[in-house]
C-alpha cells in the first residue's frame, strides 16, 4: 500500500512539474503577444495563439483536476484570453455581397528552387483564377508559366538580376495595368472588375521577422503597403506573403492605415505555413481588402511540394460598406 501511495505521490509530482513547464512558459509568451509595439520578439508570439490556446486549455483542465484549481483556473484565464484574440476568425461576419460577379484571386509563396513547377502550373489550370500572385517566385516560374500555356498574360515577374521576386498571372480580360515598384517585395497594378469597377492589387511579401534588423524591415513596408493603399482612390487590396499573423501589431496597424478589411474574418485560422505540420502551422499568407469589397468564399488549397499552401480568394462587392476607419 505505501509503494502504491508513494509511486501516486512521484507521479503527480512528475505530472504537475511537466504541466507547470509546458504552461507557464505557454501563458507569458500568451501575455507578451500583447505587447508587440514594445518588441519584435514579443509581436512573434502572438502569431502562435492557437497554440497557446490549446496548450492552456488542456494544461488548465489537468492541472486543475491534479493538482489546484486556483492554478488550473489561471492556465484557463490565459487560455480564455486567446481564445479571444482568435474569435472573430471563427463568428466575424464579412458585408454583404452585392450581384453575382466575383474576382478570383490566388496567392501562392512557390519558394524560388523548388522543383514542383509542372505540378503547380497542373493545378493552376484545373483551378483558373482571375489574378494569380506568385511569390519568391523566379525566372525559372515564368518561364514554367509560359510554357505550361495557361490563359494568363505575365504582367510582373522577377527582375533578371534577382534570385527571386512577386510574379503576377492574370487574365487578359480583366484589362490589367501594371505599375512594377520593386519586383522583389511589391508590385502593384489594377485589374478591371466587371460590374464594380478598377481595384488596385499590392501584392508583397515583406522579410520573415527573425533577427531585429528583419522585423523591422518587414514593419517598414507593411507601413508603406498601408500609405499606400489609404492613398488609392476606389478599391484596393492587399495580398501576398506578409509572414506576419492577424494577431499581429503589424497586421493590425496595416488593416488600420489603409482602412483594410481581412478576407480572413469568418473562415476561421486557416494555417498557412510550415505545410504539412498540422496544428503547429500559422496563417502567414493573406488577403485584405477596402471596405466596399467582401469575401464570400476563402480556402486553403492543397500541398503542391512548397513550404507554404496556396490561397485562393473570392471577392464581391460589398452591398453593405463595413467603415474600416472607425475599427478599434
Amino acid at each position: 500500500m505505501a509503494k502504491n501511495s508513494l509511486f501516486s505521490s512521484v507521479s503527480r509530482g512528475l505530472a504537475t512539474v511537466t504541466l507547470l513547464v509546458i504552461a507557464v512558459p505557454a501563458s507569458l509568451a500568451s501575455a507578451a503577444g500583447f505587447f508587440g509595439r514594445g518588441w519584435w520578439l514579443f509581436d512573434v508570439l502572438a502569431s502562435f495563439r492557437p497554440q497557446f490556446f490549446v496548450i492552456l486549455l488542456l494544461a488548465g483542465i489537468a492541472y486543475g483536476t491534479l493538482v489546484s484549481w486556483t492554478g488550473g483556473g489561471i492556465f484557463l484565464v490565459m487560455a480564455a484570453a486567446n481564445a479571444f484574440v482568435l474569435a472573430p476568425l471563427f463568428f466575424g461576419s464579412p458585408a454583404t455581397a452585392e450581384g453575382v460577379e466575383r474576382l478570383e484571386i490566388i496567392t501562392f509563396n512557390v519558394q524560388a528552387d523548388a522543383r514542383n513547377r509542372v505540378e503547380v502550373m497542373a493545378w493552376l489550370e484545373d483551378n483558373p483564377a482571375d489574378v494569380v500572385v506568385l511569390v519568391v517566385s523566379s525566372i525559372e516560374w515564368e518561364e514554367a508559366a509560359r510554357r505550361a500555356d495557361l490563359p494568363y498574360e505575365i504582367y510582373a515577374g522577377p527582375l533578371p538580376d534577382r534570385s527571386f521576386g512577386i510574379t503576377v498571372l492574370a487574365l487578359d480580360a480583366r484589362n490589367v495595368e501594371s505599375h512594377d515598384i520593386d519586383g522583389d517585395q511589391i508590385v502593384q497594378f489594377t485589374v478591371d472588375f466587371p460590374g464594380h469597377g478598377p481595384v488596385t492589387i499590392l501584392a508583397i511579401h515583406p522579410q520573415a521577422p527573425v533577427t531585429p534588423a528583419a522585423a523591422a524591415a518587414n514593419e517598414l513596408l507593411l507601413v508603406a503597403t498601408g500609405t499606400m493603399a489609404a492613398q488609392v482612390e476606389g478599391s484596393v487590396v492587399v495580398v501576398g506573403d506578409l509572414n506576419t499573423t492577424p494577431w499581429s501589431a503589424r497586421y493590425r496597424d496595416l488593416m488600420k492605415r489603409g482602412q483594410l478589411e481581412s478576407s480572413s474574418t469568418g473562415f476561421g485560422i486557416q494555417p498557412t505555413w510550415p505545410a504539412n505540420i498540422g496544428v503547429a502551422s500559422i496563417p502567414i499568407d493573406h488577403l485584405l481588402h477596402s471596405a466596399d469589397l467582401t469575401t464570400t468564399d476563402r480556402e486553403v488549397g492543397p500541398d503542391l511540394g512548397s513550404d507554404h499552401y496556396p490561397v485562393i480568394i473570392r471577392l464581391a462587392p460589398a452591398a453593405d460598406e463595413i467603415d474600416a476607419a472607425n475599427r478599434p
